[in-house]
């Protein structure tokens, strides 16, 4: 089919390379390009906007495309060539896009100042890093290392960072604590990282540490299959001869898919932790009861696992307790399921708040695989090191007991910022209120994490708190983004009829355009401002002020 050849040659561009659906309805599943493709009729179109389509073919012939694309092997961890090898060309052809996209765009607004536009381009094009500094001063080696494997991943920074924090989380153990009086809160971190399937997110976590919590785990697992040795040989000796048992002990840091019943049993033969590493996390949402008809109590065990408190298990042949428990759980989520976890019930017992929420989002425009492979390459030796090093450090001090506590300054810091939490709870619905409270939590949890893995040993620094507080900032973005993309707008159909219109959209939005697109579902534009207004706060949109204030939204994903 002649529409089969255009749309094969669409598809392979890095503005279409995430479309599915329908095979008249072929639709960019980020939600970032507004362009809807009908192979059938050979067609492409933009909803709405019936002026703008045409043929594939002519779409087709419009596309520049980038330099050959070739395939990754994830799994390497390429040699480091010399500087010299590199291709300079990618910052040229941003400059490039800039260009032509500030050159299309800039007469579309022409109350709107230059330099505004085109930082709104800019930002556009490069993606938010808004962490992107989080880690120059302290170890510049370390920045450089996550920001050459978020590139090389297709990722930005932010969500190279989150994999990295969550391998750190499972590194550290439950011997670590912080004390603000007689608050004390252990390192625990429940991360989950939604996108839709098959976006790499295992390949980013291997490179960001679960590669080397993997080796430590094949360690312990040696070593208790030599005590099974040991044992076995000391069993078939003679009585009078023999000494004293050997100790046979299951060690190990993380696993994976197992029902909480084993987790409990691990958990006792580890007493510094155990985490929990799923690729996809809708086995364990899912998994939850289903021994028990739906009638167990695995939501409360998570729940009360979190706390990081004891646990007394008991069971018809045994008595367990675990008098300080420690249990990360990082994994990916695809984004269409994260209805699974906003659910009435799972946002009333808290289960939903203890998670933090992170996008799997790419740069855009996206690095395209022969620029990745060039970039993996040029990770040096040092940089590879620079994240094996800390995780192998706070691997190395795991057994280690120590409280820290925090410099008078932090701490003052600390609590104006859960002030400011407290400011959010009141902008937001009441449902996202336990989500700011753990997020409170959570800024103890980060700031003693932080606090190690830059290896300090005094109390915690006021600089140390800032940056946990950035990393809460940006989570609870990624929470309201989520929330309000799934829960709230399925509840509020106007809201969502508008977001949606915003993330279509590839322009900036005034008012009287959505009113123009949904006069049918509204009075007037005062419930368009009000909608807006709220999204504002929420920070799901941005706006663009001039002579007529223009409105975009923020990516999703």
């Amino acid at each position: 089919m002649r529409s089969s050849k255009y749309l094969k040659k669409i598809l392979t561009h890095p503005d279409y390379f995430d479309y599915a659906g329908p095979a008249d309805y072929l639709t960019d599943q980020s939600g970032a390009n507004p362009v809807i493709l009908n192979s059938i009729k050979d067609t492409w179109f933009i909803e709405g906007e019936g002026s703008r389509g045409g043929e594939l073919s002519s779409l087709a012939e419009r596309l520049e495309f980038p330099p050959e694309q070739l395939s990754i092997d994830e799994n390497a961890i390429p040699e480091p060539q010399n500087t010299s090898q590199a291709d300079t060309g990618l910052p040229e052809r941003q400059r490039k896009l800039l260009k032509e996209e500030w050159e299309s765009e800039k007469g579309r607004f022409p109350d709107e100042p230059e330099e505004t536009l085109n930082e709104s381009l800019k930002q556009s094009l490069e993606g938010s890093d808004t962490l992107k500094n989080l880690f120059a001063d302290w170890n510049p080696t370390l920045q450089t290392a996550l920001t050459k494997i978020a590139e090389g991943h297709n990722v930005t920074f932010e969500t190279a960072l989150a994999a990295f924090i969550g391998m750190t989380s499972i590194a550290i153990g439950g011997n670590k604590t912080i004390r603000s009086e007689k608050w004390t809160e252990k390192a625990i971190l429940w991360i989950a990282f939604h996108a839709p399937t098959g976006k790499g997110k295992s390949p980013l976590f291997r490179d960001c540490g679960r590669r080397i919590l993997e080796a430590k785990n094949n360690e312990l697992s040696s070593k208790y299959e030599e005590q099974k040795r040991e044992f076995n040989t000391w069993r078939f000796e003679a009585k009078e001869s023999r000494g004293e048992q050997p100790e046979v002990t299951r060690k190990l840091i993380w696993t994976t898919y197992t029902n909480l019943e084993a987790l409990t049993q691990a958990h006792l033969e580890n007493p510094t932790g155990i985490a929990l590493v799923h690729d996809e996390l809708d086995a364990l949402i899912s998994g939850r009861n289903q021994y028990k008809g739906g009638k167990g109590d695995d939501t409360a065990k998570l729940l009360e696992s979190w706390n990081g408190h004891g646990i007394n298990n008991l069971t018809i042949k045994d008595y367990r307790n675990i008098p300080s428990v420690f249990v990360p759980i990082i994994g990916g989520i695809q984004t269409d399921l994260l209805t699974k976890i906003f659910n009435p019930e799972d946002l009333a017992n808290g289960f939903v708040s203890r998670f933090l929420l992170c996008p799997f989002r790419h740069p855009c425009p996206p690095i395209i695989d022969s620029e990745r492979k060039i970039i993996r390459a040029n990770i040096s030796d040092n940089e590879w090191d620079s994240v094996k090093n800390i995780i192998e450090n706070l691997l190395h001090r795991r057994e280690e007991e120590k409280e820290f506590t925090f410099e008078l300054e932090a701490e003052d810091i600390l609590y104006k910022h859960h002030d400011a939490l407290t400011v959010e709870i009141n902008k937001n619905v009441q449902e996202m209120e336990s989500s700011f409270q753990k997020h409170k939590t959570y800024s103890l949890r980060l700031s003693l994490l932080l606090h190690c893995i830059k290896g300090e040993s005094g109390k915690v620094t006021p600089e140390t708190v800032l940056d946990a507080i950035e990393l809460i900032n940006w989570f609870s973005e990624n929470m309201k983004a989520a929330f309000y993309s799934t829960y709230a707008s399925s509840r509020d159909k106007k809201l969502k009829k508008i977001l949606e219109r915003l993330r279509q959209s590839p322009q900036s939005l005034g008012v009287k355009d959505l009113y123009s697109a949904f006069r049918k579902s509204f009075d007037g534009y005062d419930q368009i401002k009000e909608i807006l207004n709220k999204l504002l706060r929420t920070g799901l949109i941005e706006e663009i002020e001039g002579r007529t204030v223009k409105y975009f939204a923020k990516p999703f994903l």
